[in-house]
């Protein structure tokens, strides 16, 4: 068990060393390259969602999608993307990704076929090598699912992956966190809460794991708090931590149009951390649930 979970820090440490390697010239909030016609903050959330979507689409992992998400960012932080090719260049991740991710290989041709595109596979194949040569033929970065995994793993928690697939993607389309904070501490924050879903001394619990990644306490309090908010307001209706476990005989028959905080929003944030909440619908009766921590994840089923 001591070695398991020794490998498992040796994980955590060579992922946070990869990511201070990869990181450390970018300062927070990263800033787009300026320019006309240039991929601006709104574009990109565009494509990551559309990222996830295909991925979703062509039944991939989770791990697939967000590595595509992060080759994205990599990509558009790095150079002038014009926007015209955005959506050549987010194909061109997920392909990458795909192949670092997935255990079958695919044809390009079928790859752009399922997903009804009009690139050709030789116009995908330079985009890729455009791709990798801007990311020095290294393309499978330290991004936030695999320092979640890491994480996860001690705990013998790694099976939430699936279940937490709606929650990761609503993070890695949501610039204003992903441009914020780095993969290691959205990974943290991530764990924290599911943690105080039980407990109230989450912060104990994941101390070692702090160290590791040598996170500011005050910057995973405020990760935290950016999660939960986007948890709270993108993912509605939900499910609580509790009925979540319940099998799925048991679970409330209102699990799908009602929520604890009944009325239910839709939110976009925005980079100066404030966030626009547009009203959708109002429960007619709020089903009154009690758990352990009002910011506590509230998942929903897959």
């Amino acid at each position: 068990m001591e070695d398991g979970v020794s490998s498992t820090n040796s994980l955590l440490v060579s992922l946070c060393e990869r990511e201070h390697v990869l990181y450390a010239a970018e300062r927070r909030p990263v800033k787009l390259p300026q320019g006309d016609g240039v991929i601006d903050w709104s574009c990109r959330d565009r494509e990551a969602t559309w990222i996830c979507s295909a991925a979703r689409r062509l039944h991939l992992s989770t791990d697939s999608s967000t590595l595509a998400v992060a080759i994205l960012d990599r990509v558009i932080y790095s150079t002038r993307v014009p926007i015209k090719y955005v959506n050549c260049v987010a194909v061109a991740c997920l392909s990458l990704a795909k192949k670092l991710c997935e255990d079958h290989e695919e044809d390009a041709s079928l790859y752009l076929h399922k997903l009804r595109l009009s690139y050709s596979s030789r116009e995908l194949k330079r985009m890729e090598l455009r791709i990798l040569d801007l990311l020095g033929w290294d393309a499978f970065l330290p991004s936030f699912d695999r320092f979640l995994v890491a994480l996860l793993k001690p705990m013998c928690g790694q099976w939430l992956m699936s279940p937490l697939r709606s929650h990761i993607e609503a993070i890695v389309c949501d610039s204003s966190v992903m441009s914020q904070f780095s993969p290691s501490t959205l990974a943290l924050s991530v764990v924290s809460l599911l943690i105080e879903a039980t407990s109230k001394r989450w912060m104990q619990a994941i101390q070692v794991q702090i160290k590791l990644c040598k996170t500011d306490p005050s910057e995973l309090l405020s990760c935290r708090k950016r999660l939960s908010n986007i948890w709270s307001y993108a993912l509605m209706p939900s499910l609580t931590p509790f009925e979540w476990f319940l099998p799925s005989s048991e679970l409330p028959t209102s699990a799908a149009t009602t929520s604890c905080r009944g009325t239910t929003f839709v939110s976009t944030s925005a980079h100066n951390g404030q966030t626009d909440s547009t009203k959708v619908s109002v429960s007619a009766a709020v089903t009154e649930v009690v758990i352990s921590s009002p910011n506590a994840p509230q998942p929903t089923r897959c």
